[in-house]
């Protein structure tokens, strides 16, 4: 009996042990399975970004080859796994998860080699011609990648089951998003490359912060810049109310009847007062024709916040005794510069001054040939707050520079708040305007919306260190020309002024008004619009007005976003309207606050093209005090 007894326990035993064995395998496997998961997870996410946003082609294709390699190598290998393997039921589902990583890894590994070449034609781009092989080499690897991603065949995946399964269907998802961007960059680049392989002749803009236009600096000075063999060359800046013309030249009908009284079409400064640039930038370039610039290929606008920059990527740049970096050059060329125009009694020293900061960046680029990744990298950022655009007559690069997001077009339910200067002082480093937007649902399910929008010009006692030449030529008050673009679908357009509008019309596709006002000295200049936006639309796009300080509107009294960057925005009435359960109004405004979503929209020259190559980086923002 003892014996027997002894068996039992002993049976027990290893029964128990057995239990316990395959409790662990079972665990070490769950485990292995959810690492694998993950990798997948995360190498298709990296491969949905073979766009050539974000991190780039280049560090893109290497992320996601590690990752996808790594899963591959631990379902292989997994001793969990392959001793699962051999039982029935789950030898299946252990065999369809080694043949995804299979087919995924072989994925990685083209992703890998386009990786190596890309770094390599980076190395390379610094030389002669060098910028031109490397869009080559991108273009190469894209189309490459696109037919690698069209071959790779996931199989079936009807075993996988659960999480696995899950991130089956995320991965195929990845895959065909990632085929559709890489066929779209692919469109982008060639012309790109046409463009700086050259000869190419460009009307340079250079837009003042300090004297606000639409969506944009003013443009106060211009110049020739060449693009050949993947060089640039700037030639003599010069202030762009020199090229006029004694006869208006063409004009849309629409860009006059809402900005004749600015001078569009006579004057190269008021010319761009829009902040479309595919309606403003013909008629730039047929003004500089007219005054013996041509031909001209198309235009380029950059400001003094893309000129900053540009200084994060050359380094430190000295111009008449002066150095110029990052940290000081909005300050310099928008402000200090005018304070030492009032000194010396020589504005024009302030116009040399100011474009020969710009002469020695694109120097500073030729000479000491930085990172293209950096570079690229610093464009992308420029061109989302619309701090640089683009047009050009070539339709193709047109089309380019529309997918890149820096041709200035609106987006059909786009806001756009610009508050520009017309008093031709340089106040607008000093101003700070407001915007409230407030919006309620209407009888029949629509939403009336107002928009309400302010700005304190300062008093003198209040902005001590403004010179005469700051002040401009009426120091008492400050000319305002406000714009307000408005989305296509808005309707019963109206405002509270009595006064009405200065003026109605289209402009860049969608309903525009103005007012027009000379507000003194320390006073409030404050209008508002009323419109109504059908049931349908629940969110608008929120466009850059390019200020130095961004422009903050508060929505519902809820949440206050600002205009630096596209975001995409929505409010209380909208949210009632898609959730029609009321959770109570501290509920709502959390759902508010959280649904005032930074957008990204607008994709340049590297977020959907070259850009695309370079790795992001972080920069801190420079303010005017």
């Amino acid at each position: 009996m003892a014996s027997r007894g002894r068996r039992v326990r002993a049976g027990a035993i290893l029964i128990a042990a057995a239990v316990v064995a395959g409790a662990l395998v079972l665990a070490w496997a769950a485990w292995d399975l959810h690492q694998i998961r993950r990798d997948l997870a995360v190498g298709g996410g990296r491969l949905s970004s073979l766009s050539l946003e974000g991190e780039g082609i280049g560090a893109s294709a290497a992320s996601a080859a590690v990752r996808l390699d790594r899963a591959d190598r631990r379902a292989r290998t997994s001793v969990a796994l392959g001793l699962l393997g051999h039982l029935p039921g789950a030898d299946h589902q252990v065999a369809e998860v080694r043949a995804l990583t299979a087919a995924t890894a072989r994925l990685g590994e083209a992703a890998h080699r386009a990786s190596a070449r890309v770094d390599a034609a980076l190395a390379e781009a610094g030389r002669p011609g060098g910028r031109v092989r490397l869009v080559d080499v991108v273009e190469q690897e894209a189309a490459t990648l696109q037919a690698a991603v069209a071959r790779t065949d996931l199989g079936p995946g009807g075993g996988l089951v659960g999480p696995l399964g899950d991130a089956r269907r995320n991965l195929d998802r990845a895959l065909d998003a990632g085929a559709d961007h890489l066929a779209a960059a692919r469109r982008v680049l060639d012309p790109l490359r046409q463009l700086l392989a050259g000869p190419h002749t460009y009307l340079l803009l250079a837009a003042n912060n300090a004297e606000m236009a639409g969506g944009a600096g003013l443009a106060l000075s211009a110049g020739r810049l060449t693009f050949e063999d993947g060089q640039l060359h700037l030639g003599a800046m010069v202030p762009a109310g020199d090229l006029r013309s004694g006869q208006r030249v063409d004009a849309p009908l629409a860009l006059r009847q809402v900005y004749e009284s600015t001078g569009v079409g006579l004057d190269l400064r008021s010319t761009t007062r829009s902040p479309d640039l595919t309606a403003t930038g013909p008629v730039a370039v047929e003004l500089a024709e007219a005054n013996g610039w041509g031909p001209i290929d198309g235009v380029i606008v950059v400001d003094a916040v893309a000129l900053r920059d540009l200084l994060e990527v050359t380094g430190p740049v000295t111009v008449d005794g002066f150095r110029v970096d990052a940290r000081n050059v909005l300050d310099e060329v928008l402000h200090q510069a005018y304070r030492r125009a009032d000194v010396t009694g020589d504005q024009d020293l302030r116009t040399d001054h100011q474009s020969e900061i710009a002469r020695a960046v694109v120097e500073a680029l030729e000479q000491r040939a930085p990172s293209p990744s950096a570079l690229l990298a610093a464009l992308v950022d420029s061109r989302r707050a619309r701090h640089l655009l683009a047009w050009s007559a070539d339709p193709d690069l047109q089309a380019a520079w529309d997918a890149l997001g820096v041709s200035g077009r609106l987006p059909e339910d786009g806001l756009l708040i610009s508050f520009q200067n017309h008093g031709a002082d340089k106040l607008d480093w000093y101003l700070r305007p407001t915007a409230r937007l407030d919006v309620t649902p209407t009888d029949d399910g629509a939403f009336r919306a107002r928009l309400t929008m302010t700005m304190d010009v300062p008093s003198r006692q209040e902005i001590p260190d403004a010179s005469p030449y700051i002040l401009g030529p009426t120091p008492d008050d400050h000319g305002v020309l406000l714009t307000v673009h408005l989305p296509a679908a808005a309707h019963d357009i109206a405002t509270t002024d009595p006064e009405g509008f200065h003026r109605a019309g289209i402009d860049g596709g969608l309903p525009v008004r103005t007012f027009l006002a000379e507000v003194p000295a320390g006073a409030r200049f404050e209008r508002t619009i009323e419109f109504t936006l059908p049931a349908s639309t629940t969110s608008l796009a929120l466009v850059p007005s390019a200020r130095v300080a961004p422009l903050p509107i508060t929505i519902d009294g809820v949440v206050t976003v600002d205009d630096g960057m596209p975001r995409r925005i929505t409010w209380l009435a909208a949210l009632r309207a898609l959730h029609p359960a009321d959770p109570g109004p501290l509920a709502r405004a959390g759902v508010a606050a959280g649904l005032v979503a930074v957008g990204a929209s607008l994709p340049l020259l590297g977020r959907a093209g070259l850009a695309a190559v370079c790795p992001r980086r972080r920069r801190a923002g420079v303010r005017p005090r």
